[in-house]
């Protein structure tokens, strides 16, 4: 944790002592899922939400790089039986490169590849009682398209299309994924602020 604060120290030093300039943003996430079943099984219904907030600085017009933090949430519950539930309680800390591919008047099109070290709580619960609990460690590299929409010289709507990741995901219990798409949220708005 020590070396991804350096680092993110570092990064804004470097922002204010070149040409580069410094943005912070963030993005909010909100899913909500419902689990038609075959005749017997559990219907779920799953409520997700996800908050990233990031600094960066811009190299130049197209290239970027910065940090941003995540926390996410999420949670089942057994539509028959409200009390059965699951949820998931996630952060990660995740230093990002992005690069605007294309432009057309003020939108923008990017890809923005993230390295990230992180944790997850596994929580179940049967009749409103907490039955087990896990904690998993994980690394992931993911890639997303984002478009973004240039409102004024300073500040910038985002929509992170989050259901066209691609990703690569290492857990500490040594389970590896790969993933095409996102599991829980398709989609993040978000904004950045320039300096």
């Amino acid at each position: 944790m020590k070396k991804v604060l350096i680092s993110v120290v570092a990064m804004l030093a470097f922002a204010l002592t070149s040409n580069a300039q410094l943005w912070f943003g963030g993005a909010l996430g909100l899913g909500f899922d419902s689990n038609m079943t075959p005749m017997g099984a559990a219907e779920t219904s799953t409520f997700s939400t996800q908050i990233a907030p990031k600094v960066g600085f811009g190299i130049n017009d197209k290239f970027s790089v910065g940090a941003n933090l995540y926390l996410g949430f999420d949670k089942t519950k057994d539509k028959d039986d409200k009390d059965n539930f699951d949820k998931t309680l996630s952060w990660s800390v995740a230093p990002f490169a992005r690069y605007a591919f294309a432009e057309i008047g003020d939108f923008s099109v990017m890809a923005e590849g993230t390295v990230g070290l992180g944790k997850s709580k596994f929580t179940n619960g049967v009749a409103g009682v907490e039955t087990s609990v896990k904690s998993d460690m994980f690394v992931d590299f993911v890639v997303t398209p984002v478009l973004s929409y240039e409102v004024s010289d300073h500040f910038n709507l985002e929509f992170g299309m989050n259901f066209l990741s691609v990703g690569f995901y290492h857990h500490a219990e040594e389970v590896n994924e790969f993933r095409l798409g996102a599991q829980s949220t398709g989609a993040t708005l978000g904004f950045i602020y320039k300096l």
